[in-house]
């Protein structure tokens, strides 16, 4: 069996470029693998330790993956192919060119189609809300009674639950989004589910598999700046993605949070934003006494409100979005 070191190499950003995080992980080790491994058969292929994200590449269907620390890599007697980082495709300067395509992007689509045996023939949710981590999003079990729970649902795996009551209650819903959170993610769902039916997806826990398919089928993506919007590429050109940006991010202009946008450009896939709104507005519109904690999560403060701060629809984004259901 021909043995292969694949080489990967994430953008670091001010310390952000770990593979063990799933954007850097996708976009940094995993496509790169399926685009430049075309025939993986009858080959051992090693690759650096990802942590919590190894699970994802011993799922992998075709491919023989040896996983080695990473300070082991270089030392390994084997071809070694260096992996042309994707997650560049945001950055400018000299260095960092622009390497992603679209022609790259259909073709790791149709081999993760293969791979997985998927189809993408069906569109059969009309709005998808990528719900970053329940537990910060003040979902409470009363709340959620209030919710059209015909029109609100969410995949199943077996043995992994994604029913969005339980997941409040499960403990595997305790990490995540401690540096944002949606503070009327109830009421944002609920005015979506106005529109069209939801379907609340946390992906954390879920087979990347399963995160393809997802996506696939979505004919409206909505969910807050976060790894998960990382599954555009699987997207089709006449569905929309609507990202929630937190006012800082957008207020900064930074090219490292425009990594969405940029992603949907090169898939001319349909995309807009919605800039989250400052928290002091949610004392006067959500908070009858401003003075009752049991208001706001315990993420949430002062020192970081504008990463934790209520979303609304507008009419113009509510228009956009009955377009494409």
């Amino acid at each position: 069996m021909k043995k292969i070191t694949f080489i990967a190499n994430p953008v670091d950003v001010k310390g952000r470029g770990s593979l063990t995080h799933f954007y850097h992980f996708l976009y940094g080790l995993y496509l790169p693998l399926i685009y430049q491994i075309k025939y993986p058969k009858n080959k051992l292929i090693t690759v650096p330790s990802c942590g919590s994200m190894n699970r994802h590449l011993t799922n992998l269907p075709g491919f023989n993956i040896n996983i080695e620390p990473p300070a082991n890599i270089s030392s390994l007697n084997h071809q070694h192919i260096n992996c042309k980082p994707w997650d560049v495709f945001w950055c400018s300067g000299k260095d960092n060119k622009q390497i992603l395509t679209a022609e790259m992007l259909n073709i790791v689509n149709k081999r993760i189609d293969k791979l997985f045996n998927i189809s993408t023939k069906k569109k059969d949710i009309d709005i998808l809300f990528i719900n970053r981590d329940v537990t910060t999003c003040v979902l409470d079990y009363e709340s959620l009674e209030n919710v059209n729970h015909k029109n609100v649902t969410a995949p199943v795996t077996p043995g992994v639950c994604y029913d969005i009551i339980e997941a409040v209650k499960s403990p595997l819903y305790q990490s995540g989004s401690n540096r944002r959170s949606i503070y009327n993610a109830i009421e944002l769902v609920t005015q979506l589910n106005k529109l069209a039916p939801v379907t609340v997806a946390e992906l954390t826990h879920m087979p990347i598999q399963d995160q393809f398919r997802l996506f696939s089928r979505a004919k409206v993506i909505i969910g807050q700046h976060g790894a998960g919007l990382g599954h555009a590429f699987r997207v089709s050109d006449n569905s929309l993605v609507i990202e929630i940006q937190p006012i800082d991010m957008y207020n900064s202009g930074a090219e490292c949070f425009k990594m969405f946008e940029k992603l949907c450009n090169i898939k001319n896939i349909h995309y807009t934003k919605i800039i989250q709104s400052d928290p002091s507005q949610a004392v006067k519109n959500f908070a009858p006494d401003p003075t009752d904690n049991r208001y706001y999560p315990e993420i949430w403060s002062l020192d970081n409100k504008n990463n934790h701060a209520p979303v609304e629809l507008d009419n113009n984004t509510i228009k956009i979005i009955k377009q494409y259901i």
